[in-house]
């Protein structure tokens, strides 16, 4: 009973660290059209809506090609899932602290007329940045139970599938009934930060453009020291998550 309710416990806090990826995928994708979109005066991008399409579609291609190819052999490099899900929590963080560098870019380019085209490749190295790192988020976990039952009951190998967590998870369920538990507390997790994470990141860059000449000029990147300082807090975490 003991050593069941240890893996428990253990599977739980590997749970709740779907969490910080999930927030990282949702601030991605709540502020990309509202920073790419929005007026060079509020230290947006101002892009029209089919160059916006065409990066997202990009982003999108980039993801996929990481998760076939990139992810399954890092993973076995890195020794399992737990280095896997770290990197992609690392890499996440790095892809938002991209949007304060791309605002900032923005901004100096409507300051100075002269120098507009080199401040516009400086934008569009931090948009190339933001969307390889930004792809790791999908292979670093995922909300499907499915792949932690298949690698509980047909013995699949770590490489498998690049669900690093919900490998994690699988691998300390004691009994399906754990197992099951811990699924069903990464799906709540997750599923609450794809809720709220939209309505707080909007709200945060709404406050910001508001704010911007407050707190001596930081009150333009409010939104992204906020959001960056939680997703760097999970990176500290997921460095204690168990290593077998």
């Amino acid at each position: 009973m003991l050593v069941r309710r240890f893996h428990s416990y253990i599977c739980f806090r590997e749970s709740q660290h779907t969490t910080g990826l999930a927030l990282g995928d949702m601030v991605l994708q709540t502020l990309i059209p509202l920073l790419y979109s929005s007026p060079l005066a509020d230290g947006g991008l101002e892009m029209p809506p089919l160059q916006i399409g065409i990066v997202v579609a990009f982003a999108c291609t980039v993801a996929f090609l990481v998760q076939v190819f990139v992810y399954p052999p890092m993973q076995a490099r890195l020794g399992g899932p737990k280095g896997a899900f770290l990197v992609s929590m690392i890499l996440v963080t790095i892809s938002l602290c991209t949007f304060p560098v791309m605002s900032f870019c923005a901004r100096r380019k409507l300051a100075s007329a002269k120098s507009a085209s080199a401040w516009d490749g400086a934008i569009w190295i931090a948009i190339g940045v933001q969307l390889l790192t930004g792809s790791f988020v999908n292979p670093g976990t995922c909300t499907s139970a499915a792949y932690t039952t298949l690698y509980k009951h047909y013995s699949l190998t770590e490489t498998s599938h690049p669900a690093a967590l919900l490998i994690m998870i699988a691998r300390h369920a004691g009994s399906t009934e754990s197992l099951a538990s811990a699924n069903s507390i990464a799906e709540m997790t997750a599923v609450s930060m794809r809720v709220l994470t939209p309505t707080v990141a909007s709200s945060l860059f709404a406050f910001s453009a508001q704010h911007d000449a407050s707190m001596n000029g930081l009150g333009r990147y409010l939104c992204y020291i906020v959001l960056v300082s939680i997703q760097f807090v999970g990176v500290i975490i997921a460095m204690f998550l168990p290593d077998q």
